[in-house]
């Protein structure tokens, strides 16, 4: 799939998501395309990725707070920095800045 075609594909994705929904979320993106396990689908993503997917498509509509954070895509789910955002947003309802 050529770069056009992929970015195409994620807008419909993108647009297609997140609608009309009636409950908070919020969003936490790997941020630099260094900590990409992928680096071939990395090349055909916008910067920054994380090699899955770039930073710009995961913000979505309705979303109430956006922060991208320097770890791998994979291994997000127990990373420290991830769990204390998390914790913080589900406290504050936004992310620690």
């Amino acid at each position: 799939m050529n770069q056009q075609a992929l970015q195409k594909r994620l807008k419909i994705v993108r647009s297609s998501r997140a609608k009309n929904t009636d409950f908070d979320f919020s969003v936490i993106p790997s941020a630099e395309n260094v900590y990409s396990i992928n680096l071939i689908l990395s090349t055909m993503l916008p910067n920054p990725d994380d090699g899955k997917v770039s930073v710009e498509n995961t913000k979505l509509d309705g979303m109430r707070d956006h922060i991208s954070l320097p770890v791998t895509h994979p291994f997000m789910m127990k990373n420290n920095k991830v769990i204390k955002q998390v914790l913080y947003y589900l406290n504050h309802g936004q992310f620690s800045r």
